[in-house]
């Protein structure tokens, strides 16, 4: 297995970005470090990078790296691809080739604890600035509660987000460029940048592109100035309309009425309202859609 390292980019919270690359060898294949420098003190993060081939996966791989986190050095773990990829409750992520697969590992801080049901959405929400930035449609960018972005109801992107320890796992999948084949193989419509823009976007300007966006959200939010509560509400997806959530358990049906202060969904069963803080949900009960 090779690995290589290399500078992905610099990044001010003023918002000034400038590039430095490097090389060098090792087990993965990168290296990036992103500075961060704060309106009210200077405060350098490091975020580097370790990129392998194909491998199970980067929530998995991820866990070989937990040693090398801390508060002022973040890692991030990428793959050419993932052979046993995952989502929620051990769903399958497709995840040929020439796809972001990213695990991000940072810091946990036992603060965030009565928050951190609202990280999926931090996430989220990281994910679609960053398809805008790329040149897909701001508003055709949607949120399927609680980890999916859609594009005009298509999956492009999922996450999920795992504790171990002192530390956060948050994995993040995007489509950048899925054979037709595939796309008609997933049992739910799918998309990717290519069938999007027209084009393929280079996979690492991609995953710069998401960390610029991610790194400064997860900051705020973890020190209590972000809260991303009305703008992912703002995301959502078929909210007023009927759904199917799944909790890994069982199925319920109901009207999506709204989220409540957690992020979690609520439910209008028959009048009765229910609470869900965990689940995915799809538009049509009982109902599988084919791209």
């Amino acid at each position: 297995m090779m690995m290589k390292n290399f500078i992905l980019g610099a990044l001010l919270l003023c918002w000034y970005p400038s590039f430095a690359w490097g090389s060098g060898a090792g087990l993965p294949i990168e290296h990036e470090e992103l500075e961060l420098l704060s309106t009210q003190r200077v405060r350098l993060i490091s975020v580097t990078r370790s990129h392998y081939g194909d491998i199970e996966s980067t929530q998995t791989t991820a866990n070989d790296h937990l040693s090398e986190v801390s508060k002022t050095k973040w890692i991030v773990v990428t793959s050419d691809s993932q052979r046993k990829g995952r989502g929620y409750w051990g769903r399958e992520w497709v995840s040929p080739e020439g796809n972001l697969f990213a695990t991000f590992c940072v810091p946990f801080d036992p603060k965030i604890m009565p928050r951190i049901s609202l990280l999926p959405a931090v996430v989220g929400l990281s994910i679609c600035d960053t398809l805008e930035a790329l040149g897909v449609d701001k508003k055709q960018i949607g949120l399927r509660w609680i980890n999916n972005v859609l594009v005009e109801g298509q999956k492009i992107a999922g996450s999920i987000v795992d504790i171990k320890g002192n530390i956060m796992k948050i994995g993040i999948g995007i489509n950048v460029d899925l054979s037709d084949d595939v796309v008609n193989g997933i049992d739910q419509a799918a998309t990717s940048l290519r069938h999007l823009l027209g084009e393929t976007p280079e996979r690492d300007a991609v995953l710069d592109i998401l960390t610029q966006n991610l790194v400064p959200k997860l900051r705020e939010f973890m020190n209590g100035s972000y809260d991303p509560w009305i703008p992912y509400k703002n995301k959502l997806l078929y909210l007023e309309e009927e759904v199917e959530i799944y909790d890994g358990e069982k199925r319920t049906e109901g009207l999506f009425r709204s989220i409540n202060k957690d992020g979690g969904l609520i439910l209008d069963i028959a009048g009765e309202m229910k609470e869900f803080s965990t689940g995915e949900i799809s538009p049509e009960p009982k109902a599988i859609i084919h791209s």
